[in-house]
């Protein structure tokens, strides 16, 4: 077992890195309004096909699983999405791979483990403990809006 220090320390180091996966807004004047939109009646004009409301992960350019990708669906990427407050992510990590350090400011992540085992650390903010899990397929855990989290393929 790490102790704290060691993990706060892994943290801020990965952090200062400043690696990153950015989703670009794919439709910013469909995003805007359905952030605008009045009655949800209103959202389901502007999101008239059935197709719409589907995401497919594995149809997204950054799709890969050698050696690895993040797929989110969330508002940038999923129109749908808008104003549910979370970001839902596909994520294929290769052996002994890791997530660096990132946080969604705008929305909770729910992560769920499809294969493998995966260790995930959370920081909802400073002061509070870290919160670790390990998923295994089947678990799933989610990281608050706006806390620090990262994943490392144990398997």
């Amino acid at each position: 077992m790490y102790s704290r220090s060691i993990l706060s320390g892994l943290l801020a180091t990965l952090l200062s890195l400043q690696a990153s996966a950015v989703d670009v807004t794919r439709n910013p004047g469909l995003v805007a309004q359905l952030d605008t939109a009045a009655t949800q009646l209103d959202r389901l004009a502007l999101l008239p096909t059935d197709s719409q409301w589907t995401f497919d992960f594995t149809a997204q350019p950054s799709y890969t699983f050698a050696p690895g990708s993040v797929v989110n669906a969330n508002a940038a990427t999923f129109p749908a999405a808008v104003d549910n407050g979370l970001t839902l992510a596909m994520i294929n990590l290769g052996p002994c791979s890791m997530l660096p350090p990132h946080y969604h400011p705008r929305g909770s992540n729910y992560v769920v483990a499809i294969s493998g085992n995966t260790t995930t650390y959370m920081v909802e903010e400073n002061g509070a403990r870290t919160v670790t899990s390990v998923l295994t397929p089947g678990k799933m855990t989610i990281f608050p809006s706006a806390s620090i989290h990262t994943m490392v393929n144990t398997g």
